[in-house]
């Protein structure tokens, strides 16, 4: 079927291309209907009956406005397409987000909930207002520290290794926040795991903890991994470990101690990490390994961070093949448990 559209500039051929409708129908998980430029309905697909309730046999051959109110709006007055909540007529409290464009024979309309197109919003908006936080603060702050050393080379008040030391601790903030987008931008791209060899858990808990020298001077470590083995990429299984051992000792009291401890079950290893803090509320673990989710400000208010730890560490466990699974009590601590296979 010709949709009548010109050729990208990215497709070598000038030649026109006849896309079938079925094969978008098949590739796309919105709703999709074809309708007439006299505006009947001449394709509708399977989704489009889930999302909107009508089914094809009702939608086929019916006018389209006579299915929706406020179809009109679907082309903008300059002719270019426009999103627009519809209804259908048989459900008016029932909105729906739709998209037509135009084809040699009428119009191509994609439909979505739209509450996805509002969830979508509310991720952007969070998003910016965490990527606004976690780089503009730490950013503001070594600015400031360095600009009053800068203005003030000869003022022996000044405890310049103390704003030293906090510009280099921003600095380091700058590069978490940054390198945690970046590995995200990695989990969608699905390149991760690049290679795998046997390690012991000792080291690699050592190696982890070298990654957190000022945290880790706070918090005692008590460990019972030694002659246990772990299979995998050693700077992966470093970064999932650095990860929850931040987040255990980020949520303790001071001196409070961190366990770790490691056993073998068949042919898989389990690692547990397990910490006396503050816990978390039973309505925040289902939502705790997505994406820039960060339980209610009152339990995070005196901690940084976008929200990316859990669900980068959750990619990096499922790239090994493993699974991750999370234990808490508010007010008790919270156990992260690890199960990696072993694999020659």
């Amino acid at each position: 079927m010709d949709f009548g559209r010109k050729t990208p500039t990215h497709v070598a051929s000038s030649q026109r291309i006849d896309i079938p409708f079925d094969a978008l129908v098949r590739l796309s998980t919105d709703g999709l209907a074809l309708v007439s430029h006299d505006g009947l309905v001449l394709a509708w697909s399977d989704a489009a009956s889930a999302i909107t309730t009508i089914g094809s046999e009702a939608a086929i051959g019916a006018s389209f406005s006579a299915l929706f109110n406020n179809t009109q709006a679907l082309i903008g007055m300059d002719g270019t397409p426009a999103h627009v909540t519809l209804t259908p007529v048989s459900q008016p409290a029932l909105e729906i987000r739709a998209l037509a464009t135009a084809t040699s024979g009428g119009h191509l309309i994609s439909f979505g909930p739209q509450r996805r197109f509002e969830q979508i919003e509310q991720l952007k908006n969070e998003l910016l207002a965490t990527l606004s936080h976690e780089l503009k603060t730490p950013l503001a702050t070594i600015k400031a520290f360095a600009t009053t050393l800068r203005e003030n080379p000869f003022d022996e008040t000044l405890d310049r290794d103390d704003y030293l030391r906090t510009i280099d601790q921003q600095a380091d903030r700058l590069a978490r926040a940054l390198d945690g987008l970046l590995r995200a931008a990695r989990v969608n791209a699905d390149q991760l795991l690049r290679r795998r060899e046997r390690i012991a858990l000792d080291r690699l808990l050592e190696d982890a903890l070298a990654e957190l020298p000022l945290e880790a001077a706070e918090h005692p470590v008590e460990r019972r991994t030694l002659g246990i083995d772990v299979c995998g990429d050693p700077a992966l299984l470093r970064e999932i470990l650095v990860h929850v051992l931040r987040n255990a000792m980020m949520f303790s009291r001071e001196g409070a101690p961190i366990e770790v401890s490691g056993s073998t079950i068949g042919a898989s290893t389990a690692i547990s990490v397990r910490d006396r803090g503050i816990g978390i509320d039973a309505e925040h673990l289902p939502y705790i390994f997505e994406r820039f989710y960060r339980a209610e400000p009152k339990m995070t208010a005196s901690t940084s961070g976008a929200g990316l730890g859990l669900f980068i560490v959750r990619a990096l466990v499922r790239a090994h093949g493993g699974s991750i699974s999370v234990e808490s009590t508010l007010g008790s601590g919270t156990l992260v448990t690890i199960t990696l296979p072993v694999r020659e």
